[in-house]
Parts: structure tokens; C-alpha cells; sequence
């Protein structure tokens, strides 16, 4: 393409990663002078970028105290949430649940949201839920929240556990 003297062009392109690391991006260009027939040379500096995986959350939980539950006697929920993903990850809701033919009254979880977890790392929420009658109750719990890159939702839920109460 020509460039009349003193002139400029914008040349735009799109890279795509193949993986999630460290990339350096950098341009140069070459031509050769119309008038002279010299070669001419140009380089932009290179710029770093980081680029990461999506964030991911995992969530477990674990109940203290044993089995069983004992009626009215509040049992200790702990709630690891792990980050799996490169991304940090805000989250937003953490919601613990009671499940079962008991029933149960559970605190809320703490620390309270909006919390962000670290690609790699973990976030531990605890809170007692209390079982109200005798029988089987299944204690879980589930988080939602952002990828801090891209915003996309990401949820998580804990496979419940069972406990007899009585």
C-alpha cells in the first residue's frame, strides 16, 4: 500500500492465545522508498500480557460434630470454596441449605460476600445450621459469583452431606 510522505497508517490484527501464560506482542514493518528505492524500517516496542485461564470455582463442605445431629444443638458448616481457574473470581452470594425431613435453621455465612478469590486459591465461609426434629438432614451449600476478567457467571455447589439427627 502507498503512503504519501509525511503520511501514516493504522494497521490493526487480531492475536489469539494458545494457551494461558505470558505473551510478548511487537510489530515491525519494512518497505521501500518509492522516490529512492531505499529500504526503510519501523518497530513498535514490545508490550507484555499476561493472559489467564477463566476462573472455576470447586466447593466442598464439611459438617462438625459427627453423626448424628443432636435436635435443637447447633452443628458447625464449613464451606471451602477453591478457585481453580487463573482469573480471580468475585464472589457475590454464598447460600448454605437444609435439606430433608427434619429441617434445620442455618446461619448466615461468614465472611459475607462479595469476597474475590485468587486463581489457585481458596475462601472458607463458616456458619451452625441447628436441626429441628429427628430423622435424616442433608446440609449443603452453593456460591455464585464473576470471572474478574470477563465478568462471565460462574457458580459452584457442594455435594450436601447427610447426617441423622436425633
Amino acid at each position: 500500500q502507498g503512503l504519501p510522505s509525511g503520511g501514516s497508517a493504522t494497521f490493526t490484527w487480531t492475536c489469539t492465545a494458545s494457551s494461558a501464560r505470558s505473551y510478548t506482542l511487537g510489530a515491525a514493518i519494512s518497505a521501500t522508498d518509492a522516490v529512492t528505492g531505499a529500504p526503510l524500517s519501523a518497530s513498535a516496542s514490545p508490550i507484555a500480557l499476561t493472559v489467564q485461564a477463566p476462573a472455576s470455582l470447586r466447593a466442598s463442605i464439611a459438617v462438625a460434630g459427627g453423626n448424628p445431629l443432636v435436635v435443637g444443638q447447633p452443628a458447625s458448616v464449613t464451606l471451602t470454596v477453591t478457585n481453580g481457574g487463573g482469573a480471580a473470581a468475585n464472589l457475590t452470594a454464598v447460600a448454605a441449605s437444609a435439606t430433608g425431613g427434619t429441617g434445620a435453621t442455618c446461619a448466615t455465612p461468614s465472611p459475607e460476600p462479595p469476597r474475590t478469590v485468587a486463581g489457585g486459591s481458596s475462601e472458607v465461609f463458616t456458619w451452625t445450621c441447628t436441626p429441628a426434629a429427628a430423622g435424616s438432614l442433608v446440609l449443603g451449600a452453593s456460591v455464585s459469583g464473576t470471572d474478574a476478567n470477563t465478568g462471565a457467571s460462574l457458580e459452584g455447589t457442594a455435594p450436601g452431606v447427610t447426617r441423622t439427627v436425633v
